[in-house]
């Protein structure tokens, strides 16, 4: 928590600096300044401190500026799909598609949608051939079980055709010592 403080006030910092040495055009010492904001979170994914990313992330969505807040966006849309989290990350690509400023941001998040869609596509088709693959193939035992059932039924079947001939041949016999008497 700290270190994401820290970075923040960093990065405020070098924002404060960078706009008071401005004079010329405040939009571009503004988006120098925002630059080197995506430099560094793109240092930590390629780290690996997702977790730093995600935190830093949640703390510029409170921001007042909109750069900083599409920063955030940004970058935490990222975190997800390297979490692989496609679905999480489409909400957020989704929700920013075509509204996108900074230049490698308008650039990315392009493709980066059109992975997040491919990766939820692809979760939910593997969802659905697990979950086929789960009702066809059912558990080894109780396949067991209902193949010795099945078992257990032809040969109460034989059983019971065998006691309805014995029942007929007994019958049979009644039949003939009744006419011997």
């Amino acid at each position: 928590m700290r270190s994401a403080r820290a970075l923040l006030m960093a990065l405020l910092a070098s924002a404060l600096v960078a706009g008071c040495a401005a004079t010329k055009e405040p939009a571009v010492a503004e988006d120098a300044a925002k630059a080197p904001l995506d430099k560094i979170l793109a240092r930590m994914v390629s780290k690996g401190e997702l977790d730093k990313v995600q935190r830093a992330a949640d703390s510029l969505l409170a921001s007042r500026d909109p750069t900083d807040r599409e920063i955030a966006a940004y970058w935490k849309a990222v975190t997800w799909l390297y979490r692989d989290e496609p679905d999480s990350a489409l909400a957020i690509l989704e929700a920013g598609q075509g509204k996108w400023t900074g230049g490698l941001r308008k650039v990315h998040t392009a493709l980066f949608l059109n992975l997040a869609r491919e990766a939820s596509q692809n979760r939910i088709a593997g969802r659905a051939r697990h979950e086929e693959t789960a009702r066809v193939a059912p558990d080894k035992s109780m396949q067991d079980k209902i193949e010795s059932l099945q078992k257990e039924t032809g040969d109460l079947r034989a059983e019971n055709a065998r006691l309805e001939t014995e029942k007929e041949k007994y019958q049979k016999l009644l039949k003939d010592l009744e006419t011997i008497r």
